[in-house]
């Protein structure tokens, strides 16, 4: 999904949240094998997270300084991806 696709709802003040919480969460998502249909559900409603540069930035820094660009797995693809866009966004 393009990201002028998303249509975040700003009429609803963000909260904040740990980004443990956000990991946790995707994590046990994954691990009980949801993950698929969770994506769809979020696709349909066209939810998007709404994170500070600062946050993307340090991400892009960390997969590239734990090399998780290299390789051919899919999570390579998708760290080179982040690693590559615009500084202050991802894909």
């Amino acid at each position: 999904m393009a990201n002028d696709e998303i249509k975040p709802n700003r009429a609803v003040q963000p909260l904040p949240i740990s980004i443990r919480t956000i990991f946790d969460a995707v994590k046990t998502i994954v691990s009980t094998g949801h993950e698929e249909d969770f994506l769809a559900q979020c696709e349909e409603r066209k939810f998007a997270i709404v994170v500070d540069q600062e946050i993307i930035n340090f991400v892009k820094e960390f997969l590239l300084s734990h090399d998780a660009h290299k390789g051919v797995e899919p999570w390579n693809t998708i760290a080179r991806d982040v690693i590559i866009s615009p500084q202050g966004r991802c894909p």
